[in-house]
C-alpha cells in the first residue's frame, strides 16, 4: 500500500517526524535564528518554491503550506513575537531532557530507611489518594446539582447549562420552565456564573409562585424552538430593548424559569459577535451551543452551522489571505485600490496611489476592513466550489451587507453545483422579504419610458425650436461653435420635464448638432439619454444616425472623426455578434473616410481601419461559427486543447470577455497565449505596480506573433494593465508607461483619443 503524500517530506525534504515542524525548520534555517534578511528570503523562498505546486493534484495542501509558512515568517519577523516563540521552544526542549533523563537515583540508599513498595509514578500512594479525592468531591457537586434540578423540575435545562460552561449572555425575557431567552451582551465578555448569588427573598418567591400561577407567559424570545430564519434579525440587536442586568448577573447553574436555555443564550452571543466580526467570539459561543444542542434544541444548532460555517470560512480566508499578502502589492476591488505597505495576523495597512503617498497610511483590522477590501483578501484563499456560500454568508449577515447580494451568491453557488444549506437558504429569503425595494428599482417603474412623437409634431417643434435659437443657430458656423451648442440644447432637453415632444425635439437638435462638429463623445451622450428617456434601440438610433449624415458634405477634420466612431461602434457590434449592424456601420466609416475627390484632407489612418474592417466581417462571422462548434466539442471533452484555444482566443481577443476566455486559454495549444493567461491568473491572485507593467509589456511583446484582427485587443489588454499600475508608479517607470499609453491610445483606439 502506497505511503500516504507528506507535502513536508514531498516538497520541503522534511525528514523530522514532528509534524508540523517548528517555525525555524520549516523555513529552512538554523534553529532560533535571529537575522531578519535571513529570515524574510528564506520564506520567501520557500513559497515561491511551494507555489509551483499550486496548480496540481495537492492544491489544498499547497495552500495549507503556503499559510503555515506565511504564519512562521509574520511571527519570526516580529521581535514580540519571536522572543514568545523561542521561549516556548526552549521550554519544550528543557521538558524533552527532563524525561529522556528519568528520576535521579540517590547517592546512599542506606540513608532511606527500609525498602518501599515500588509502584508507578502514577499509582503511588499519595497521588492516588489525592484523585480519589478530587473525583468524590466532583461527583458530590454534580449530584447535588442534579437534586437541585430534579426538586425545580428543570434537570434537563440544569445539564444542558453544565453542558454549555461559561456563558457571555446577560438574562432577561420570560418563558415557561423549559423555553426562555436573554438579550444579548458584548461577545468579547467572558463573565463565569456568580456561586455567590443569594436565593431570592420571600417576597419575590411569593411574586414567583404567583407569577408560575397564572400559567406561562409569551415568549419573548428573538427565535422559537421550530427553526426561524434569523435574518432580518441578524442585523438587529437582540434583546436590547430589556437589557437591564449587568454583565456580572450571569446564571447560575441551578437558572430559575424566567432564563434562557443554553443553546438559544449562546447563539444569541454568537450572532451578535459575528455581527461585530468578532471571530474568536462567535467560534466559542457556536461551540457552546453545539454542546448543549446534544440534549436539546439541536435543529436550531444544525440550521445554523449552515450560517455559521460558510461566515468562518470567509473570515478565515481574510486571515489568511492577509497573511499572504506582499508589500507593494495592489489590491483591486469594486473600481478601488490600494498597494499594500505591511500585514500582520489580522491587521493590513495600505495607502493610496503615488500622488497621494505623503498622506498617512491607513491600517484596518478585521472589524473595519471596508466591504471591498475584506472580498478581495478572501478571494486569495477561498476555494471556487465553496467561496460563493462563505459570501452570501458574509453579505447576509455583516451590518454593511445586503441580502441581494448574498441571494446573488447563493445562485451562483448553485449553477456551479454547490446549493446553500436550509438554514442559509431560509435565512436570505427571509431577509430579501423584509428588506425595502432599492431607489433605482422604484425610479424605473415609476418613470417608464415615453414613446416616440408623431412624424407632425416632431416636425413642428423642430420647427419652433429652429425659429427659438436662429440667431445662434445661423452663428454656430464652425465644428467647434456647433458642438458647444448642442452641449446647451442638451443640458436645456434635461431641465424639460412637462413637454415630451419638445425635449425629444431638443435631443433630436443636439444630435445632429454633436455629429456636425464630429464630437464623438458629445455624440454618444446625447444618444444614450434619447434612448433612455424614449422607446429607442440605442444600436439602431445610432447606426441610422450615422449611416444618414454620412451622405452630407462634412470638413475633412470632422469626416476623419465620424470614421473612426463608426469604426469603433462597428467593432463594439463584432461584439455584440451583431454582424449586419457593423456591416452597415463599417460601410459607413469607409465612405466617411473617402469622401473628398481628391487626396487632399484624407486620414489615412482612418482610411485603413474602415477597409480593413469592411473585408473582415466575413471572417468575424467564421470565427463566431468556429467558436459555437468548439463549444460544442468542449461540452464533451472539456480538456480539448484545440477547441479551448478557438473558443478562448473568441471570446479574449474578438469579444473581449477577457475572464472566461483568459480561463479558456489556460488549456490553449498556443504556447504564448498559454502563458499570457497563466501570467493574468497569477495577477488575480496577487501582484504589484511592477508586476502589472511586466504583464502590458508581455501583452505588447506578443502583438507581432498574433493574427492582425486579434492585435488591436492585445493592444487594449496592456493599455488597461498600464492604466491601473499608473497611480502606483514614480519617476522613470511612471514617464515610461506614460509614453507607452499615449502611443496605444493614438494607434488605434478610434474615438477615444
Amino acid at each position: 500500500m502506497p505511503e500516504p503524500f507528506d507535502p513536508y517530506l514531498h516538497w520541503l525534504g522534511i525528514r523530522d517526524p514532528q509534524r508540523p515542524p517548528n517555525h525555524y525548520r520549516l523555513l529552512g534555517v538554523e534553529l532560533f535564528e535571529s537575522d531578519p534578511e535571513v529570515i524574510s528570503n528564506a520564506a520567501d523562498r520557500q513559497m515561491a518554491h511551494v507555489r509551483t505546486f499550486q496548480s496540481g493534484r495537492h492544491l489544498a495542501e499547497s495552500q495549507k503550506l503556503l499559510n503555515e509558512l506565511a504564519a512562521a515568517k509574520v511571527c519570526l519577523l516580529n521581535p514580540e513575537k519571536k522572543a514568545a516563540y523561542d521561549a516556548q521552544l526552549l521550554a519544550e526542549r528543557a521538558a524533552l531532557a527532563v524525561s529522556a533523563a528519568g528520576p535521579s537515583e540517590p547517592k546512599d540508599s542506606a540513608e532511606l530507611g527500609p525498602a518501599k513498595p515500588d509502584f508507578p509514578a502514577v499509582f503511588r500512594p499519595p497521588l492516588l489518594a489525592a484523585a480519589i479525592s478530587a473525583l468524590l468531591v466532583v461527583a458530590a457537586l454534580i449530584a447535588g446539582v442534579l437534586m437541585i434540578g430534579f426538586d425545580r423540575g428543570g434537570s434537563s435545562d440544569a445539564i444542558g447549562e453544565l453542558a454549555q460552561g461559561p456563558s457571555d449572555a446577560k438574562t432577561a425575557g420570560e418563558g415557561t420552565a423549559n423555553r426562555f431567552t436573554a438579550p444579548e451582551q458584548d461577545p468579547s465578555s467572558d463573565a463565569k456564573h456568580n456561586p455567590s448569588e443569594s436565593p431570592p427573598s420571600g417576597k419575590q418567591a411569593e411574586a414567583d409562585t404567583a407569577t408560575k400561577s397564572q400559567g406561562p407567559r409569551p415568549s419573548t424570545e428573538p427565535f422559537p424552538k421550530k427553526f426561524k430564519p434569523p435574518p432580518p434579525r441578524i442585523g438587529a440587536t437582540v434583546g436590547d430593548s430589556s437589557s437591564t442586568g449587568s454583565p456580572q448577573n450571569e446564571p447560575t447553574a441551578n437558572p430559575p424559569a424566567d432564563q434562557p436555555p443554553p443553546v438559544e443564550q449562546s447563539l444569541a452571543a454568537m450572532r451578535k459577535a459575528m455581527r461585530q466580526r468578532n471571530l474568536a467570539a462567535a467560534k466559542r459561543h457556536f461551540a457552546a451551543a453545539e454542546r448543549a444542542g446534544l440534549l436539546h434544541d439541536n435543529e436550531l444548532v444544525v440550521r445554523w452551522s449552515d450560517i455559521f460555517s460558510p461566515w468562518e470560512e470567509f473570515w478565515e480566508a481574510v486571515r489568511n489571505g492577509i497573511l499572504a499578502c506582499r508589500d507593494g502589492e495592489i489590491l483591486r476591488g469594486e473600481g478601488l485600490s490600494a498597494e499594500v505597505v505591511q500585514r500582520a495576523d489580522e491587521a493590513i495597512t495600505v495607502r493610496g496611489s503615488a500622488e497621494t503617498r505623503k498622506q498617512a497610511a491607513t491600517t484596518y483590522n478585521l472589524r473595519t476592513l471596508p466591504n471591498w477590501m475584506a472580498l478581495t483578501l478572501a478571494d486569495k484563499r477561498l476555494s471556487e466550489k465553496t467561496g460563493c456560500l462563505a459570501k452570501a454568508a458574509f453579505f447576509l449577515v455583516d451590518p454593511d451587507g445586503d441580502p441581494r447580494q448574498a441571494a446573488a451568491w447563493c445562485e451562483q453557488a448553485r449553477q456551479r453545483g454547490s446549493p446553500p444549506g436550509a438554514g442559509l437558504a431560509a435565512a436570505v429569503e427571509e431577509a430579501l422579504a423584509a428588506a425595502p425595494p432599492p431607489k433605482h428599482v422604484e425610479t424605473a417603474v415609476s418613470k417608464p419610458r415615453l414613446p416616440v412623437p408623431d412624424g407632425a409634431t416632431l416636425q413642428a417643434e423642430k420647427a419652433r425650436l429652429r425659429e427659438t435659437h436662429r440667431a445662434r443657430l445661423a452663428q454656430a458656423k464652425n465644428p467647434a461653435d456647433k458642438g458647444f451648442l448642442a452641449g446647451d440644447l442638451l443640458d436645456e432637453a434635461k431641465k424639460i420635464e412637462d413637454s415630451p415632444a419638445t425635449r425629444f425635439a431638443l435631443l433630436a437638435l443636439a444630435r445632429d448638432l454633436s455629429l456636425a462638429a464630429g464630437e464623438a463623445e458629445r455624440f454618444r451622450e446625447v444618444t444614450e439619454e434619447l434612448c433612455r428617456e424614449y422607446e429607442l434601440d440605442l444600436v439602431q438610433e445610432r447606426t441610422r444616425s450615422l449611416v444618414e449624415a454620412a451622405e452630407e458634405r462634412h470638413p475633412a477634420a470632422v469626416r476623419s472623426s465620424l470614421a473612426l466612431l463608426a469604426v469603433e461602434l462597428a467593432l463594439e457590434a463584432v461584439q455584440a455578434e451583431a454582424f449586419e449592424t457593423a456591416e452597415q456601420l463599417a460601410k459607413a466609416a469607409r465612405q466617411y473616410a473617402n469622401m473628398p475627390l481628391g487626396i487632399k484632407g484624407r486620414d489615412p489612418n482612418a482610411i485603413r481601419l474602415a477597409t480593413e474592417l469592411v473585408e473582415r466581417i466575413p471572417w468575424y462571422k467564421e470565427q463566431r461559427d468556429l467558436a459555437v462548434q468548439a463549444e460544442k466539442t468542449l461540452a464533451e471533452n472539456p480538456n480539448d486543447a484545440k477547441a479551448s484555444h478557438v473558443l478562448g482566443i473568441y471570446d479574449a481577443l474578438i469579444k473581449e470577455q477577457w475572464e472566461r476566455g483568459l480561463r479558456l486559454l489556460l488549456k490553449s495549444d498556443d504556447a504564448t497565449l498559454r502563458s499570457l493567461a497563466e501570467a493574468e491568473q497569477a495577477a488575480n491572485r496577487s501582484v504589484t505596480a511592477v508586476e502589472m507593467v511586466k504583464l502590458a509589456d508581455d501583452w505588447l511583446a506578443s502583438v507581432p506573433s498574433l493574427e492582425a484582427p486579434y492585435q488591436r485587443a492585445a493592444r487594449r489588454r496592456a493599455l488597461s494593465w498600464y492604466e491601473t499600475a499608473l497611480p502606483f508608479l514614480s519617476g522613470n517607470a511612471r514617464k515610461r508607461v506614460l509614453a507607452e499609453m499615449l502611443k496605444l491610445r493614438t494607434s488605434d483606439t478610434p474615438g477615444r483619443q
